[in-house]
């Protein structure tokens, strides 16, 4: 499977990511082990580099600033939302964006592999992240209700 095909499988199987990341934890965590047995439970890796690292960290925040980026753009409809502010459903032109760049990196023969390499840390680094985001969303909102 080359790197093109792995990126948009990625891609299009957002909803069905906590399995993937599932799956990945047993492959990595209990897989690795040298004796496995149905009796005893396998020991977690308890030093922070099985789990982070940097260059995926920094690209997972990388992507998530472009994606943010790109919701400022002023394109598609304007909506009301509930509190009364007026926004823009760009949504679906920043998704179509960002489908597209995976293509355009490839026929530029940019070394897409990364992803590949380096998943279980890509999705490890998006999990933290959205958890300290939910959590910063939460505190912020009970501060001004």
């Amino acid at each position: 499977m080359n790197s093109y095909n792995f990126c948009a499988m990625v891609m299009y199987q957002k909803p069905s990511t906590s399995f993937v990341l599932r799956d990945f934890l047993i492959s990595k965590l209990f897989v690795s082990q040298i004796k496995i047995s149905p009796i005893q439970m396998p020991q977690f890796p308890r030093k922070l580099d099985d789990y982070w690292h940097r260059d995926s960290f920094l690209a997972v925040v990388g992507f998530m600033m472009g994606v943010r980026l790109l919701s400022l753009l002023p394109i598609g409809a304007k909506a009301t939302s509930s509190s009364g502010n007026e926004i823009r459903l760009n949504g679906f032109y920043t998704l179509l964006t960002v489908l597209a760049v995976v293509p355009a990196l490839v026929y530029r023969k940019v070394d897409v592999s990364f992803a590949t390499k380096n998943y279980f840390y890509l999705m490890t680094s998006a999990l933290i992240l959205a958890a300290i985001f939910s959590k910063v969303a939460y505190i912020l909102v009970s501060f001004h209700s």
